[in-house]
């Protein structure tokens, strides 16, 4: 009786957590500390001592579940907002401050999370290529 319980619990664990949207499943794996390991734009590509040299302090970032991320920067955090769609295609991210909106698309794949950004305030990319794409990407730091 006690593995058939165990059984029925782990075929209902597996059910509900098929219900779960995309871009719930994406909201609930983002979460966690990023550090940006490198950035593309135009081939043209930055990583290691580069960049860090390039951002100083500024490589580490925060997902929260309440849709904010925190720059995670010296004793100082700084938020921005963030909304994700996994229901399209290329997947969306709109990255938000207190004025303005800017429009990403975004893969996650494991501890790997990629942003590919257009011209600020300009229109959403459509690829993870192209001319005025810049390409994030970050590594997820473990606990």
């Amino acid at each position: 009786m006690k593995k058939y319980a165990l059984f029925l619990g782990a075929v209902a664990l597996l059910f509900l957590s098929g219900c779960a949207s995309p871009t719930e499943r994406d909201q609930q794996a983002i979460l966690g500390t990023w550090q940006i390991i490198r950035i593309e734009e135009d081939g043209l590509h930055m990583e290691g001592m580069e960049l860090a040299e390039y951002m100083g302090n500024d490589r580490r970032f925060q997902f929260c579940e309440n849709g904010i991320i925190k720059v995670m920067k010296d004793e100082n955090s700084k938020g921005y907002g963030y909304e994700l769609n996994a229901e399209k295609k290329p997947k969306w991210i709109t990255l938000k401050d207190d004025q303005d909106e800017d429009y990403a698309i975004y893969r996650l794949e494991g501890d790997v999370l990629h942003i590919a950004t257009g011209q600020p305030h300009g229109p959403r990319p459509t690829a993870f290529s192209g001319k005025d794409i810049m390409i994030t990407t970050f590594q997820r730091e473990k606990p």
